[in-house]
């Protein structure tokens, strides 16, 4: 039998062989990235996406992340927070080393009082924030080539750390771009900032007043691709040809031209963005009104039906889309107490599409007073849903301009119940698409496409290259411009004086002169009787008729949801995205840009956990309020009608008597009040006890479940490691 010193010296000896092994393996497997991830989301794992990404890098790329890693510890304590985040940082761009194949340095850098690497940073243009006289704080990073192309992160924002993986693909996308595909905007609302000459600009200045900025989805989208408006002139009738992507943005009142060079994008094959809406906050009348009535009176809705109904999709007209269960609780005004709205909607995982890359990886949506899509039959295309809402959502159609301007909640929960089926809120359209406009459009002579000869200087020219027939004078100009378009050539002039022909005799009819032997001018008022004539002779523009492989056309009922109010808040280190509202719009053009692997990067990565047990019991209260609320509303209606009856029928004769009755009605119906509001706030007082004792239930779990394990597996462990000792003293004693 072996010596039990010698056995614990060998026990001893192979832990220690284990434990150094382990540590081998485990140095081996970080140095190639391959570290076990344990986080919910993965958060130190790079996506699919990224990985894509890094496989096509052709040349060596630098990462300078720039930290200043003493200025953070000798700051205050909120300085110190962002050690954890650089931390995150580096170990997340270690990987991109890792993944690389040898084409990425990381570089960390500590920018220093004074130093080359703080001047440095400062020229890359990374952010700076003064701590003190003698300390300055950093925290942003370089991507740089050997050709000397660079992209900056000027600073890690807190708000976008779920975004860090896609803010570093998209820099190494970008060094990797040749050049920027183009984004042509339509719009009726200022997403591009105030369009106005640099005299107007000065004027504003002068009246201490700016113009207003582009929004700031447009900033981020600039940053990857070139984005530029779209203005068609009088006598354009396409949408430029340098444009990739085509924008509209609140489609509202577009003439026959402008829907006809959409119309000719998409069977050009072109991509299609479309945002329309029942009701748009971001349009704002761009003069002041004189009151208020004359500024609910603006009209504030948009659609394309006039296009999207042959193509697969219309939206009901002034028609917006509700949903109790996704309704986000707000304050309308100060004199209200906060409850849910729901014509503003926050859409989850449930409400988006997993289908499509565009939103498979969206969770949190705010749309306000979006609109509702339906599909229409026999368009012969394919319409695949992005955005809806719960089987509960339905439609609101506000009975006048005054229930959009101020809305009522509560006015709108009693009006609207729930639905049978979701309404879809965005769609992807593929297949076939077919012209809206299979007869062309008409288009003046002198328009571009026209068939009339040229006009403006080089119409003049042609006309003075033409000489005119001796003896002859020209028509008064008014004739000519009386006449028809064409301006060929000078009319043959008669001789000065009235042209007679000659005299017959009597009884015979006098003869006709040949029309091209003796042309005579014509009155202007005979110019202007034959002028409907010619004008009938428009021209008309061949149109496309069938759309080219590739066309794609993406709907979505709602403007606001890329308005700076709903996508992004402003925080102490500027505009920040709030959800997914910004990267819904910037999915869709990186997937018809083909860009596939940023749009699996963007939105991974989520830190919040919502609670949905305490929604669903919120959600349940909140239905069983709507209908004790209803049914109070509804009997003081009944009871105010009763009394304004009584009242009608007052005379001298019974006026005491019906005073009377009416106090005697008035009393019942605050005693009725006061039942109904003493059983409301008892339905309340329920919910918050429900939440409450859910909380309560929470905290004990997590303060004594994770003990009650540990003591547990001791307990097992002990029994076990006895039941061993035992049965090992019982075989010595044998």
């Amino acid at each position: 039998m072996m010596n039990p010193t010698l056995r614990s010296a060998l026990a001893v000896l192979l832990i220690g062989v284990i434990t150094l092994c382990s540590i081998f393996i485990a140095s081996a497997l970080v140095g190639r990235g391959r570290i076990a991830d344990l986080t919910e989301h993965k958060l130190y794992t790079l996506s699919d996406g990224t990985k894509s990404l890094l496989a096509k890098v052709n040349q060596p790329i630098t990462l300078k992340l720039y930290y200043s890693r003493v200025a953070a510890r000798k700051g205050p304590e909120q300085i110190r927070f962002w050690n954890n985040y650089f931390l995150y940082v580096r170990d997340l761009l270690d990987e991109y080393v890792a993944r690389g194949n040898g084409k990425l340095t990381l570089e960390v850098v500590d920018p220093r009082p004074f130093s080359d690497q703080e001047e440095q940073a400062i020229q890359y243009g990374v952010r700076r924030f003064q701590l003190s006289e003698s300390e300055a704080f950093f925290f942003g990073m370089v991507a740089t080539t050997e050709l000397g192309k660079d992209q900056v992160i000027e600073f890690f924002e807190p708000d976008r750390q779920e975004f860090v993986e896609y803010d570093v693909s998209k820099i190494i996308g970008a060094l990797m771009q040749r050049e920027k595909k183009k984004v042509g905007v339509l719009a009726n609302v200022p997403i591009l900032g105030t369009d106005m000459s640099p005299y107007m600009r000065q004027m504003l200045q002068m009246q201490g007043r700016s113009p207003e900025p582009p929004w700031a989805i447009v900033e981020q989208l600039r940053q990857h691709y070139e984005v530029a408006p779209v203005k068609l002139e009088a006598k354009d009738t396409a949408i430029p040809e340098d444009i990739d992507f085509l924008l509209v943005v609140h489609p509202k009142d577009l003439d026959e031209k402008t829907r006809f060079a959409i119309d000719q994008f998409v069977m050009k094959g072109g991509k299609l963005i479309v945002f329309v809406d029942p009701h748009c906050l971001a349009d704002r009348p761009q003069t002041p009104m004189r009151n208020q009535f004359q500024a609910m009176q603006q009209k504030s809705s948009s659609d394309l039906n006039s296009l999207l109904e042959a193509w697969g999709v219309k939206m009901a007209p002034d028609t917006v889309a509700v949903d109790r269960t996704l309704a986000v609780t707000t304050q309308m005004d100060r004199s209200r107490r906060p409850s849910k709205f729901p014509a503003y909607l926050r859409l989850g995982d449930a409400n988006v599409s997993t289908d499509v890359v565009v939103t498979a990886d969206l969770h949190s949506l705010r749309m306000l007073f979006a609109g509702a899509l339906s599909k229409v039959d026999g368009a012969g295309t394919e319409v695949t849903m992005l955005l809806e809402t719960s089987k509960a959502g339905n439609t609101w159609k506000p009975s006048s301009p005054f229930d959009l301007r101020f809305p009522d909640p509560d006015k709108i929960r009693d009006q609207v119940g729930d639905g049978a089926e979701p309404v879809m809120l965005g769609c992807l359209i593929t297949g076939k698409f077919k012209t809206n406009f299979p007869d062309g459009i008409e288009v003046p002579a002198d328009d571009k496409g026209g068939d009339g000869p040229p006009t403006g200087p080089e119409g003049e020219k042609a006309a003075k290259g033409k000489a005119a027939p001796k003896g002859a004078v020209a028509p008064p100009k008014a004739a000519l411009e009386a006449a028809a378009p064409a301006k060929k050539a000078v009319v043959p002039k008669a001789p000065a004086t009235k042209a007679v022909a000659p005299k017959a005799p009597p009884k015979a009819p006098a003869p006709k002169a040949p029309a091209a032997k003796t042309p005579v001018a014509k009155k202007p008022a005979e110019a202007s009787k034959e002028k409907p004539k010619e004008e009938a002779k428009k021209p008309r523009v061949k149109p496309i008729t069938e759309a080219a492989e590739g066309a794609m056309v993406m709907v979505v009922a709602d403007v606001d949801v890329i308005t700076d109010m709903l996508a992004y808040q402003r925080t102490f280190f500027g505009m920040a995205q709030a959800g997914d509202n910004a990267p819904l719009l910037l999915n869709m053009i990186d997937y018809l840009a083909g860009s596939k692997e940023l749009i699996g990067v963007r939105t991974r990565g989520r830190y919040s956990r919502p609670f949905d047990r305490v929604d669903e019991i919120e959600q349940e209260a909140d239905k069983a309020t709507a209908v004790e609320i209803k049914a109070l509303k509804d009997k003081i209606g009944k009871f105010e009608k009763e009394l304004e009856q009584l009242g009608g029928a007052a005379t001298k004769e019974n006026i005491k008597l019906i005073q009377s009755a009416a106090l005697e009605k008035r009393r019942k119906l605050e005693t009725e009040i006061r039942k109904a509001n003493q059983e409301l706030r008892k339905l309340q007082a329920a919910r918050r006890e429900k939440v409450e004792a859910l909380g309560a239930s929470l905290q004990t779990w997590n303060m004594v479940a994770a003990p009650s394990i540990i003591l547990l597996i001791a307990i097992v462990l002990a029994i076990f490691r006895w039941g061993r000792a035992k049965h090992y003293a019982a075989r010595r004693a044998d």
